[in-house]
């Protein structure tokens, strides 16, 4: 065996290592931004309904998706590459159908490549120890959304609700 192509193996490997935990940290920065301002927007303006089940669906559907979609995205990502590539890419393509009203600057550069980009940096990263990234990947924006949302349920259940939904004086 050729020394060279050892060293060759090695820095191949380091190298997806490291852009696998670029991808983890690009993920993570993301879903915990999505999971902070979810859980508190969640009990600030929409936790109004009678229904502690309509609460709940509409914090998981509409203030915590984009959260749960990039949790998703990576951890299919890192078990299945081509699969997770096509994902991201199948997202991005929803997101130019979605928005297709935006300029190139806002859907192009802010969502469809940075998108698109996240795919290709999990299919030609490994990060490893992958158990770590997958720990990290769902736990991290889990403990986000608990620690914002305990607090924030136990603050809305003790108010005090007199029907009067119209301006008033405070």
């Amino acid at each position: 065996m050729n020394k060279n192509s050892g060293i060759k193996k090695t820095t191949r490997s380091s190298l997806k290592n490291i852009a696998g935990w670029i991808g983890v940290g690009i993920t993570l920065t993301i879903s915990g931004i999505w999971a902070y301002w979810g859980a508190i927007e969640n009990f600030h303006e929409g936790w109004y309904s009678e229904s502690l089940w309509a609460n709940i669906g509409m914090m998981l559907f509409q203030y915590l998706l984009f959260t749960f979609i990039f949790v998703i995205l990576a951890v299919i990502a890192l078990k299945w590459r081509k699969i997770g590539l096509f994902l991201h890419i199948a997202v991005a393509g929803f997101c130019i159908w979605f928005f297709s009203g935006a300029s190139f600057s806002v859907l192009g550069l802010l969502i469809v490549m940075p998108i698109i980009g996240l795919g290709l940096i999990y299919f030609f990263g490994e990060p490893k120890p992958k158990k770590w990234a997958y720990g990290l990947l769902v736990c991290v924006p889990l403990i986000i959304i608990i620690s914002v949302s305990v607090p924030s349920g136990i603050k809305v259940s003790r108010r005090m609700n007199d029907n009067d939904f119209g301006p008033r004086l405070i």
